[in-house]
């Protein structure tokens, strides 16, 4: 694959506004004029602070936001418990159930509480 080099300004689109050259990403377009297009996205920011990080895991369930922050499980901004270990953080989740993996451990996620699972 070539590398294909970015401009360093904007540039104009047909029949769309001015995008700036910032916070891009390459799309394939099989079909397109080329073979792939830049697009624009929006740029992070941070949007709250839970517990005094770093920020392991962040997931949606049932309308909930539920953050790890260091070894502290969190549920829409209140601690509903603690994990082990300091390792990659995985999840999984059904419609009713979250569930937490880190370090060969499984963690049940509720709605005011966290649960090792044996």
């Amino acid at each position: 694959m070539a590398i294909i080099p970015l401009a360093n300004q904007s540039y104009a689109r047909t029949g769309l506004p001015k995008a700036r050259l910032i916070n891009l990403y390459r799309e394939i377009t099989p079909e397109g004029p080329t073979p792939y297009t830049l697009r624009q996205r929006p740029g992070l920011v941070q949007d709250s602070t839970v517990g005094f990080g770093p920020i392991r895991c962040i997931v949606t369930h049932q309308g909930a936001r539920f953050v790890i922050s260091g070894t502290r499980v969190f549920r829409a901004g209140v601690q509903i418990g603690l994990i082990a270990g300091s390792g990659i953080v995985r999840f999984a989740q059904s419609d009713t159930e979250l569930v937490f993996v880190v370090g060969g451990a499984a963690y049940l996620a509720g709605t005011s509480s966290l649960a090792a699972i044996t």
